[in-house]
C-alpha cells in the first residue's frame, strides 16, 4: 500500500509529451535512477543513462524498448574524473541539447576503513559530489540542474521528488531551493513533512560565503580554473 505521506507529481505532470527533450541521469539503471528514467521515456523523451557498469545499463534499458521515447547508455564512473570528462565530451560531439541533468548517483563507503580514489578523494565524496560537480561545471550546454534527495521505502515514491524537479513548470520558479520527499529521518517535524519546495533542515545550506568557498574549493580539487 503506498505511504499516505508521500508527496506525488500531479498527473498533468506526468502526461505531458516531452518529445523531443534530452535528459541525463546519473546512476539511471537501478532504484530511483531507473524510475526516473522510465518515467521519462514514457513521456517521450530521450535519456543518456550515466552509468558506471553499462552492462547493467543496457539490461536496464530493456524495459523502456517499447516506450514512446528512448535511450542510450554513456559509461561514467562518477568516482573517476577522468571518465567524467569523457563522458561530458561525448556527450556534446552527440548531442547539441541538454533539458535536464539529474544527478541521482551516489554511494556510501561501508567499510571500516577510508577508500580514496586515484584522483585522491575519500570514494563517498567522489562519486556523490566531486563527480557530479565537474560534470556540471564543464557541461557547456544550459541546462537545468538538481541533485536528488529521496526518502521512501519504494523507488517510485522516491522518485517524485526527481520527476517533479525535471518536468514541472513550477520547479524552474525556485532555483536553489531544496526540493524533498517526507522522512522520519529529519528531527525538526515540519521537514519530516517534505516539500516540493521546502526549507532546507541544514542551515549552513543558506550560507552564500560558505557555499561559494566550497564552489571555488571544489573547482580548484577537480582541476577547473
Amino acid at each position: 500500500m503506498a505511504n499516505k505521506n508521500v508527496i506525488w507529481c500531479d498527473s498533468e505532470t506526468l502526461s505531458k509529451d516531452i518529445s523531443g527533450k534530452i535528459y541525463i541521469v546519473t546512476g539511471a539503471n537501478s532504484g530511483v535512477g531507473f524510475e526516473t528514467t522510465q518515467q521519462l521515456v514514457k513521456q517521450g523523451a530521450h535519456v543518456v543513462m550515466a552509468c558506471r557498469r553499462v552492462e547493467a545499463g543496457e539490461e536496464a534499458a530493456m524495459a523502456f524498448k517499447d516506450l514512446k521515447g528512448s535511450s542510450e547508455i554513456i559509461k561514467c564512473d562518477l568516482a573517476d574524473l577522468e571518465s567524467v570528462r569523457n563522458f561530458v565530451k561525448l556527450f556534446l560531439s552527440k548531442h547539441n541539447r541538454l533539458d535536464g541533468l539529474a544527478c541521482n548517483a551516489g554511494m556510501v563507503n561501508m567499510d571500516n576503513k577510508p577508500k580514496y580514489t586515484k584522483d585522491g578523494f575519500e570514494i563517498t565524496m567522489a562519486a556523490s559530489f566531486f563527480g557530479h560537480f565537474l560534470m556540471k561545471s564543464i557541461m557547456t550546454i544550459a541546462k537545468p540542474i538538481f541533485n536528488a534527495l529521496n526518502f521512501s521505502d519504494s523507488s517510485w515514491e522516491s522518485a517524485q521528488a526527481s520527476l517533479h524537479c525535471l518536468l514541472s513548470d513550477e520547479a524552474l520558479q525556485y532555483s536553489g531551493q531544496y526540493f524533498s520527499q517526507h522522512s522520519v529521518l529529519y528531527q525538526d517535524k515540519e521537514c519530516k513533512k517534505g516539500g516540493f519546495p521546502m526549507k532546507s533542515p541544514n542551515p549552513h545550506a543558506r550560507d552564500m560565503e560558505a557555499a561559494q568557498k566550497l564552489v571555488n574549493l571544489s573547482k580548484e580539487l577537480v582541476g577547473i580554473s
